[in-house]
């Protein structure tokens, strides 16, 4: 064990050390004219050092700090982790909305589970209008005019999902006592008619021309393969994750399929000769392996690019445009659909199984050799009715 001379030596050298003590306890110098108590201990075959209490050396003594270590030796005697216990003493960080929300999803489980929606849903129309106010300081009304802005602005299933996910986060911090009422509790879908509405957005071939000529527009600067993006949206009539999730190895550009494996049966896409050339530019611009659209950024493992990009672009060049009613990615589906049935005179039946939807009957509906040949052609009419109209 050092003594008294030894610990004042180091001290005021400030040479950065450990010196031992004696019984897991360490002087720990940093600098000249300072260091600090800590006591070595091991837990389930891990090494921790814990800072002690107090101002360090020379205000905390030699002995007072080994009366000290004895009293951490008792917790782990008695099969406690010291350090644990001091963390969950410590008083609380959270403070505001935005602090809350950054406890609550730092959980592994819930951002495997839930591939990063509610992280989505806060950053893009929680946080900021709520997330640098205090917790003590969130009413009822701020979640509803929060989530009334959501549902006016033509998503309603996204007022839903950042309802969901403030009435947890709320909860949450109620167990955590921070709260004592939950301020979103009272709320449902209902009070803003979300439960009662069902999107019925279409767009008109007047909208897509001036959608798509300000997409195209060399002026607005939009990548070119996000432009390629939106195309296929329309053309194809896919769902937003159906297109980011691909993988080259799902296409036969040869053939003329798309691969779509949703669910339990897979559905063949049968591709118009445009559609194939679009993927062979697309194929040059993003490379020839992995995601059709992988992630711009940097990522050890690979993953496609976000959704929230392209409905923020989307979102972004619609707004000058001041269309009557607003829509979202999303409705490039439906409006692929309903194009089929007004402009083309497809019976809706084949609309439905061109995109892989069930029909009338119940039956989901996969690619089958009797309306392999029904689909092709009219995606490939469809795909020229876009082309000549839109300028492609």
């Amino acid at each position: 064990m050092l003594s008294e001379q030894e610990l004042e030596l180091a001290y005021l050298l400030g040479k950065p050390c450990r010196k031992h003590c004696g019984n897991g306890l360490y002087l720990r110098v940093t600098n000249p004219g300072k260091a600090t108590w800590e006591v070595r201990y091991s837990l389930q075959g891990k090494r921790h050092f814990m800072t002690l209490d107090g101002d360090g050396y020379p205000a905390v003594s030699l002995a007072d700090a080994q009366l000290k270590t004895a009293v951490v030796k008792l917790q782990m005697a008695k099969g406690g982790d010291p350090l644990a216990e001091r963390q969950q003493q410590k008083p609380s960080k959270i403070v505001s909305v935005n602090d809350l929300f950054l406890t609550w999803y730092d959980d592994e489980q819930l951002q495997r589970t839930t591939q990063n929606k509610p992280y989505r849903i806060f950053v893009h129309e929680i946080k900021p209008l709520l997330g640098r106010v205090p917790l003590a300081e969130v009413t009822q009304q701020d979640i509803a005019l929060l989530i009334g802005n959501i549902q006016r602005s033509g998503r309603p299933s996204v007022a839903n999902e950042a309802l969901r996910y403030l009435k947890q986060l709320f909860r949450f911090a109620c167990a955590q006592k921070l709260l004592p009422l939950n301020p979103a509790a009272g709320l449902t879908p209902a009070d803003f008619d979300i439960a009662s509405q069902r999107r019925e957005r279409v767009l008109s071939l007047d909208e897509l021309q001036q959608l798509f000529g300000a997409l195209e527009h060399p002026a607005n600067g939009i990548d070119r393969s996000y432009q390629l993006a939106f195309r296929l949206l329309l053309t194809l009539g896919l769902r937003k994750k159906q297109l980011l999730d691909t993988r080259w190895q799902q296409l036969d550009l040869q053939q003329g399929w798309w691969q779509l494996n949703d669910g339990e049966k897979p559905l063949s896409v049968p591709l118009a000769p445009v559609v194939i050339d679009w993927l062979t530019e697309l194929k040059q611009l993003n490379g020839a392996t992995g995601y059709l659209f992988p992630s711009r950024h940097r990522s050890k493992v690979a993953k496609p690019l976000s959704a929230d990009t392209l409905s923020r672009l989307l979102k972004q060049t619609a707004q000058p445009l001041n269309f009557s009613e607003p829509f979202v990615l999303d409705d490039f589906r439906r409006t692929t659909k309903q194009l089929l049935v007004d402009q083309l005179g497809v019976s809706m039946e084949l609309a439905q199984r061109c995109l892989g939807q069930k029909t009338a009957s119940g039956g989901v509906v996969v690619a089958a050799e009797q309306d392999v040949a029904q689909r092709r052609q009219a995606l490939n009419d469809y795909a020229a009715l876009l082309v000549n109209t839109l300028g492609w």
